[in-house]
């Protein structure tokens, strides 16, 4: 037996009301964690070769793995020199 789902319109009274008590994700608040900077660029150097991997380990492509992995890094953690 299906499942019943009941669709709401976006702008409804009830989405809005919802919207309106969201509170923003716990991350979004806190700050990001000091790293000391060549434990920085080992954390770099590792998720660009997992980069690397992920793509199977097709060659060519290292300074996107490198950049893409550094953007990824510095979303979470910042460089303490």
């Amino acid at each position: 037996m299906a499942k019943k789902t009941l669709t709401v319109p976006k702008d409804s009274p009830e989405n809005k009301k919802q919207a309106k008590n969201l509170k923003p994700h716990k991350y979004e608040k806190e700050e990001k964690i000091k790293v000391p900077g060549p434990v920085f660029d080992e954390m770099i150097k590792k998720r660009a070769y997992e980069l690397y991997l992920e793509r199977g380990g097709i060659h060519g492509n290292h300074d996107k793995d490198w950049n893409d992995a550094e953007r990824e890094i510095r979303t979470m953690y910042v460089e303490d020199k």
